[in-house]
């Protein structure tokens, strides 16, 4: 993943490969779990979010941890 040195457009572009990736293998919805892992370089911070973000964190949300916890929202 891009560091914060890279631009947001860099950033939102790889965010976009991974939803393309995942969207090919939507015609498997409900027979296997697709799990997109990796370093993120972000930090999620607290709070309970509609199950992407549990009660167990690191007291803030970064840029990118925001950007991950709207990716997992989305898919």
């Amino acid at each position: 993943m891009p560091t914060t040195e890279h631009s947001e457009e860099e950033i939102d572009d790889l965010y976009e490969k991974i939803e393309h990736l995942l969207e090919l293998d939507d015609d498997t919805k409900g027979k296997d779990c697709t799990v997109a892992i990796g370093d993120f370089n972000a930090v999620v911070g607290k709070g309970n979010e509609d199950a992407c973000v549990s009660h167990y964190d690191s007291g803030y949300r970064n840029v990118g941890g925001q950007m991950s916890v709207d990716f997992c929202k989305r898919r």
